[in-house]
């Protein structure tokens, strides 16, 4: 259903199909800023949850990151591996 002002918004983030506990969770709307602020962030729960409040309508966007060791074959190559997503969606 679509969310409106005011609601929470439940996410869960996933890597290789597992929840991610303690992962930084950053939102923001156009207009909020002109720089890399958020209006709202946190981290997820030890299951991988977080709830974000939705204080404006207009376009949102999520992101979150998750750093790993690197693997065998690039540990000479970098000191950590780090996968980002992001999902977009409108608020009423």
């Amino acid at each position: 259903h679509l969310k409106k002002v005011g609601d929470w918004l439940e996410i869960q983030v996933l890597y290789e199909g597992k929840p991610v506990p303690y992962a930084p969770v950053n939102a923001t709307y156009v207009g909020f800023s002109e720089k890399e602020d958020y209006a709202f962030s946190n981290k997820t729960n030890g299951n991988g949850i977080s709830k974000i409040r939705l204080l404006a309508p207009g376009q949102w966007i999520i992101l979150t990151t998750v750093r790993k060791p690197p693997t065998d074959d690039l540990k000479e190559k970098c000191l950590e591996m780090k996968y980002s997503a992001s999902v977009s969606f409108g608020v009423e």
